[in-house]
């Protein structure tokens, strides 16, 4: 990718493919799949209960450390934002 002429790298967001689904993301790419409308979990919640989504402006986490299937608003971690075991469900 760091040889590509930078008029050959894509500059609009690509939604994950079917396949792609489960493959470990970066929180910025998770991110935006949020913004995108997918719910994404982490693996290490081993959960799919529990997953991200946009409401309005904000990130917000459904179940979560309350277990009681609402949403709540998300409050990042630094050990969040630097993981790369982010999943699109």
């Amino acid at each position: 990718m760091a040889d590509e002429p930078i008029e050959s790298l894509s500059t609009s967001p690509v939604s994950p493919t079917p396949d792609a689904k489960k493959q470990p993301l970066s929180f910025g790419a998770a991110l935006q799949a949020v913004v995108d409308g997918h719910k994404v979990t982490k693996q290490e919640w081993a959960d799919e209960s529990v997953y991200l989504v946009l409401l309005g402006e904000r990130v917000h986490i459904m179940g979560g450390t309350h277990g009681d299937g609402k949403l709540h608003p998300f409050v990042m971690r630094d050990v969040d934002i630097v993981a790369h075991d982010w999943i699109v469900l």
